[in-house]
């Protein structure tokens, strides 16, 4: 995978100029498209960092060009719909194959703070989404905040989230 490499080389000190000669040189939109629709979180150090990487990247594009924003602390990744359906809520809304098929998909996860991320857990979508403005109505992340403005959390609100996070991925990446 293009970005993958991409990481290896900037974690390796790569001059920035020869790190874009690399992605341009191997990058294409025939792998990039459907790439999209598979499963992008896999519990791996380097595969971890390379999906915060893009959640982070699609936060950022949520701002204009006259804000600066930084990252500090522990970000982890929050699967929304969460990985094991023993809640009543997620049992009523996701089917046992649905829930496998969505789970990883990029329309659903998200960004929180490493200390919201052990409170989350497996409650129902009205807990988690409480958990994540958790100090006055404060999220850190935009990518959050709009999943934050959902009042449910089910199949539809995540294949609608999931198809708008592969446009603005689109418009950001395609070669």
């Amino acid at each position: 995978m293009v970005c993958y490499s991409a990481l290896v080389a900037i974690n390796n000190d790569m001059p920035f100029d020869s790190v874009i000669n690399q992605i341009n040189q191997h990058a294409d939109n025939s792998g990039f498209i459907p790439a999209l629709d598979e499963d992008l979180y896999e519990p791996r150090p380097n595969q971890v960092n390379l999906i915060k990487a893009i959640l982070l990247r699609l936060d950022m594009e949520q701002q204009d060009e006259s804000v600066i924003k930084t990252y500090t602390g522990r970000i982890t990744i929050e699967h929304i719909l969460p990985q094991a359906l023993v809640n009543e809520y997620w049992i009523n809304r996701f089917q046992p194959q649905e829930h496998v098929y969505w789970l990883h998909k990029i329309g659903n996860l998200t960004l929180i703070s490493g200390s919201k991320n052990s409170e989350t857990q497996h409650y129902d979508f009205i807990k988690k989404k409480s958990i994540y403005e958790k100090l006055n109505s404060k999220s850190s992340f935009d990518l959050t905040k709009d999943v934050c403005n959902s009042s449910e959390w089910g199949l539809a609100e995540l294949k609608m989230r999931h198809e708008k996070m592969k446009t603005q991925l689109k418009k950001l990446w395609l070669v």
